[in-house]
C-alpha cells in the first residue's frame, strides 16, 4: 500500500496491473501490432 499510494488514481484494474508490471507490454491498433516495449514503465518494486 505504501508503494502504490491511493488506488483511486487508476481508472481501471488493467491500468493498476500494468503499473505493477503484472501484464505483458503489447501495443495494438486496429487489429495490427503497433509496437511493443515500455517494459520498464511502472513500479519496479511491485514487479
Amino acid at each position: 500500500m505504501l508503494e502504490t499510494g491511493t488506488v483511486a488514481r487508476f481508472a481501471s484494474v488493467g491500468q493498476f496491473s500494468s503499473y505493477c508490471r503484472c501484464v505483458d507490454s503489447v501495443g495494438q491498433s486496429n487489429g495490427g501490432e503497433k509496437g511493443e516495449g515500455n517494459t520498464r514503465d511502472g513500479n519496479a518494486y511491485l514487479a
